[in-house]
């Protein structure tokens, strides 16, 4: 009997601190990472559709004519396009049918919003860039138009 007990005895302080984990048991470390990945997710979206509706802003006729210079009125509507377009082209390879919004829309309203076809997402893309193409096909960019140069304290 005293064998049986101290066997007993054994296997229960052996499995209890050496057991293998279940599911349920690993599943708060995988919710946590889940919600990692989930959270970069969303906060993709999130910044991808804010960079929409503030294209969507700039293509609003009363802001676009305030803009006296014909050329430079062409130029940020063209790169606004453009710039709507690589983000529906991102979001429709990653997530599918996507919310189409052509027009600056509130958060309440985007609720509201269901979600467009792939093939309407891509329709979209398409006219986008070649409303772009021709809005831009005149301007002309130099090769440093990213380099900041300034005089030097020594010259």
């Amino acid at each position: 009997f005293f064998f049986l007990f101290i066997v007993s005895f054994f296997c229960v302080f052996f499995f209890f601190f050496f057991k293998q984990k279940t599911a349920y048991e690993i599943m708060p470390s995988l919710v946590g990472s889940e919600m990692c990945i989930r959270d970069s997710i969303r906060t993709y979206w999130e910044a991808t559709y804010q960079n929409i509706n503030n294209c969507n802003s700039i293509l609003k006729p009363e802001v676009l004519a305030v803009v006296e210079n014909e050329k430079k009125r062409a130029q940020f509507e063209g790169e606004a396009l453009f710039i709507r377009a690589y983000h529906y082209f991102n979001l429709v390879r990653l997530f599918g049918p996507t919310f189409l919004v052509t027009e600056e829309i509130s958060i309440a309203e985007s609720l509201k919003k269901d979600r467009s076809s792939v093939q309407a997402t891509y329709a979209q893309i398409i006219d986008d860039l070649k409303r772009s193409v021709t809005d831009l096909q005149d301007i002309t960019y130099s090769s440093n138009c990213l380099l900041y140069t300034s005089p030097s304290p020594r010259d």
